[in-house]
């Protein structure tokens, strides 16, 4: 099986350094910049009218993935740009209610896609809409939740070279201990399956089906009193795959972690890396079913940056954007009569 060395190491890296990039454990009480991003008073009325509370992210980057629609073929790689925003939700502030909402763009394979049977020339495109709604932490109350809903659109996607539109549900459950740590879960699930028709060197039909990987998993999230913010996490695979001749599963586990790290007034580089073990056996099979993404960004906020305490910025996006860790895809291909 062909590992993703960088992928690997990257997630290796971020897990170990924690520690050492925060230098947490010498802090008694937080500063200004530390601990989870909360109200810092408990509000007995409600004080944001409309959507006062409004910011929003411009971000863009270099983006690499690969799944089990890309078959035993290589990654895809490019550029993506995006914004996302969030806002309490009208006399509700005091509650910790809020909207969020996120779309990005990726083109990806600039030099051409060899590895498909049709439109080899053709860049491949990809969009991600996110909506939103979650409960922020209090004062009061460290604990948090969020539902979202995510959109993928595709052009010229996987090996087949198709176009599918594909959806999923997210939703999320985090507790602080302590003003630096937060540990949570959250899962996703898929759907409806879309289903394309594709013809195979005019020799016959081929019946393709595309949804999403349902997933679940474990999070710890470090906030640091210079801002930066790390998180890992380790979840599985929970729905069983399309094609479930090789394997009942489309992965075995998923490992994953992210950095971000804020510089100047607003803007921060944000560095994500998540790797899926395929459940089939090592070898040609194996080979064909590991999933990886790897994606640099670099962002700037509007309303103050993201990482920053709440009297910088009180409404931050709670979910992360849709992207190709959080939103992976399974394939199942049946032929068909010409």
């Amino acid at each position: 099986m062909r590992l993703n060395i960088p992928t690997l190491i990257l997630t290796a890296i971020t897990s170990i350094a924690i520690p050492f990039i925060c230098n947490a454990q010498d802090a008694v009480q937080p500063t200004i910049g530390a601990g989870y991003r909360m109200i810092q008073r408990d509000q007995k009325k409600p004080t944001t009218p409309f959507f006062a509370g409004l910011t929003t992210q411009l971000f863009f980057g270099v983006d690499d993935f690969r799944g089990i629609p890309d078959s035993d073929y290589g990654d895809n790689s490019g550029l993506i740009v995006g914004a996302q925003g969030a806002a309490p939700l009208p006399y509700l502030d005091c509650y910790g209610l809020g909207l969020q909402m996120g779309a990005s763009y990726g083109a990806y394979d600039f030099a051409g896609r060899g590895f498909t049977h049709r439109n080899q020339k053709d860049i491949q495109s990809q969009g991600f809409v996110t909506f939103g709604f979650f409960k922020r932490p209090l004062h009061r109350s460290p604990w948090s939740a969020g539902l979202a809903y995510d959109v993928m659109l595709n052009k010229n996607f996987s090996i087949y070279s198709e176009s599918p539109t594909l959806t999923q549900w997210r939703a999320q459950l985090a507790c602080f201990f302590g003003d630096f740590d937060e540990f949570g879960l959250w899962a996703s699930w898929s759907g409806p399956t879309t289903h394309k028709s594709y013809r195979y060197y005019d020799l016959c039909g081929h019946k393709i089906s595309y949804r999403a990987v349902a997933q679940f998993n474990f999070f710890w999230r470090h906030i640091c009193e210079n801002n930066v913010e790390t998180a890992v996490w380790i979840g599985v695979p929970f729905a069983k795959r399309l094609n479930r001749t090789l394997s009942e599963y489309p992965g075995k586990y998923i490992v994953g972690g992210k950095i971000c790290v804020p510089f100047g007034d607003a803007w921060e580089l944000a560095g994500r890396a998540q790797y899926v073990q395929p459940a089939t056996k090592k070898g040609p099979f194996g080979s064909r079913d590991y999933s990886t993404n790897i994606a640099i960004e670099i962002g700037y906020d509007f309303g103050g940056n993201a990482t920053k305490s709440p009297a910088a910025a009180p409404w931050t996006p709670y979910l992360p954007l849709a992207n190709n860790s959080n939103f992976m895809v399974d394939v199942k291909t049946r032929t068909t009569l010409k």
